[in-house]
C-alpha cells in the first residue's frame, strides 16, 4: 500500500459507532453517455467541447460563454502529464478529473459550464471519497483512474444550479 492510499483510507469521520467516508471530490457527468476512452460517464468538459464542435443549435451567447469558461480553466487549472497509471508511452488514457470540494472558484466555474451543457444533456453531480488510482494531484483536483466501483459507490444527484 502506498503512503497516499494509506492517507486516503484513514480519512474517515466517526458518527457514534458508525464510520462514514468523508466525501472530498466532485465530478459533473452526462448521465447517459460514456467516454469512448475511459468507458466511464462522459465529463462536462468533454461534453462542452463536443457541443462547441458539433452542435449548430448553440446560440452565439452560449458559445461565447462556454469558450470564456473553458479558457478560464485552461489558465487556472493544471494540465496533468499523463492520464494513465502506467508510465508506458502507449498506455491508454483512462484517468479522469475530480475537483476537490474546497476548490471554490473552480467549482463555481464548473457550474457556469454546467448551465449551458444542461440545456442539451442531463447533467449529474457525482461525489466520492474514492476517485480511484491517483495519477496527478494539485490544490484543485485529482486525476485518477477509477476503481471498478467508483461510480457505483459515488453519491449521484441530477444537476441543479445552486444559484437558481
Amino acid at each position: 500500500m502506498t503512503a497516499r492510499s494509506a492517507i486516503s483510507r484513514s480519512r474517515v469521520c466517526t458518527v457514534g459507532p458508525l464510520r462514514c467516508p468523508v466525501v472530498r471530490y466532485v465530478r459533473f457527468v452526462i448521465g447517459n453517455e460514456n467516454d469512448p476512452d475511459t468507458h466511464h460517464p462522459l465529463g462536462v468538459f468533454q461534453a462542452a467541447y463536443n457541443l462547441l464542435r458539433e452542435n449548430a443549435d448553440l446560440s452565439p451567447e452560449q458559445r461565447a460563454h462556454m469558450r470564456t469558461t473553458l479558457d478560464w480553466f485552461n489558465e487556472n487549472l493544471d494540465q496533468p502529464d499523463r492520464l494513465a497509471r502506467s508510465r508506458k508511452a502507449q498506455a491508454a488514457p483512462k484517468a479522469i478529473s475530480w475537483m476537490k470540494l474546497d476548490a471554490g472558484d473552480h467549482i463555481d466555474q464548473l457550474h457556469e459550464l454546467c448551465e449551458v451543457v444542461s440545456a442539451y444533456h442531463t447533467v449529474h453531480e457525482v461525489r466520492t471519497d474514492r476517485p480511484g488510482y491517483i495519477t496527478h494531484e494539485d490544490s484543485h483536483q485529482v486525476i485518477a483512474e477509477p476503481f471498478a466501483d467508483t461510480f457505483q459507490r459515488g453519491q449521484w444527484k441530477q444537476y441543479t444550479n445552486p444559484r437558481s
